[in-house]
């Protein structure tokens, strides 16, 4: 009983009071290690690969939710199946190409149906829509994919966007933001030259940098050429940040991100333009 309290404290303490999350989520995994395993020692190690992925081991972290699905499956643990898939999924966004997240997401969606599990369903179902957002996936579609999902879905999903890059552990949505608040901030440094938005720029390319090395180059290399590009461009290396905004259009497209694309285009022109180019 006590762990399964402990459990479903888990997710609204991760919304609610990150500071306390840590703590339940030890004791959690203390009392699998001491007294065995039973259905929330799943959950508890899901959120467990989560943490240590988002300090820094993506995978020491994966190891952990490679063995919340195994006892999963190995115990038939299908009423929390849904919300292990939703959580480990997360972190495999970082390990595998995020355009074959979805069937995950799909999965665990159906398994959280049948267990009655209707707010995992509801994840499950949102994050299938912003997987496709951010891999690139037509904007037709995904418009198709919201409003089926609206007309399964009656939570709200709107917290999923506000959880702040300190949080505790790895979101899918981490990627997103550390990419763009990284290029927001190389563009501020560049206009007001103030050396905080400088060591900004770097902390986030740095940790897309480490999700690159030790995830899913699909994933993250053409961030990362990216991000280099806009940090050479930031200190006066125009010869170095041009090869690398060839680089970026060059790897998004090779990994189907042409959205990615486009946008290492745009600042590519935007940077010949500011040189003084003109075709």
């Amino acid at each position: 009983m006590a762990m399964k309290i402990l459990a479903k404290m888990l997710n609204n303490l991760f919304q609610c009071k990150p500071s306390l999350f840590p703590l339940v989520l030890i004791k959690l995994v203390r009392l699998t290690i001491d007294h065995g395993v039973s259905p929330m020692s799943a959950i508890g190690l899901a959120y467990y690969g989560s943490m240590i992925a988002n300090l820094g081991d993506l995978r020491g972290g994966h190891r952990f939710t490679k063995l919340s699905k195994a006892l999963v499956n190995k115990h038939q643990f299908n009423q929390i199946a849904g919300e292990v898939l939703w959580i480990t999924s997360d972190t495999l966004t970082y390990l595998e190409p995020i355009q074959g997240i979805q069937e995950y997401r799909r999965e665990g969606r159906q398994m959280a149906l049948a267990g009655g599990d209707i707010q995992s369903a509801c994840f499950n179902a949102m994050l299938m829509v912003t997987d496709q957002l951010w891999s690139g996936v037509p904007l037709t579609q995904v418009k198709e994919s919201i409003s089926s999902a609206q007309q399964e879905m009656k939570c709200s999903t709107e917290k999923y966007f506000e959880i702040a890059l300190s949080s505790c552990c790895l979101q899918a949505g981490h990627a997103v933001q550390t990419f763009f608040l990284g290029l927001a901030s190389y563009r501020i440094y560049r206009e007001t030259r103030e050396e905080l938005w400088a060591q900004r720029g770097k902390k986030l390319r740095e940790r897309i940098q480490t999700w690159n090395e030790q995830g899913s180059k699909w994933n993250f290399q053409h961030k990362l050429e990216l991000m280099e590009a806009e940090e050479a461009y930031s200190n006066g290396n125009f010869e170095r940040a041009q090869i690398l905004y060839d680089k970026a259009v060059s790897s998004a497209k090779q990994y189907k991100f042409i959205h990615e694309a486009a946008l290492a285009n745009e600042l590519a022109a935007k940077f010949h333009l500011a040189k003084g180019a003109r075709s």
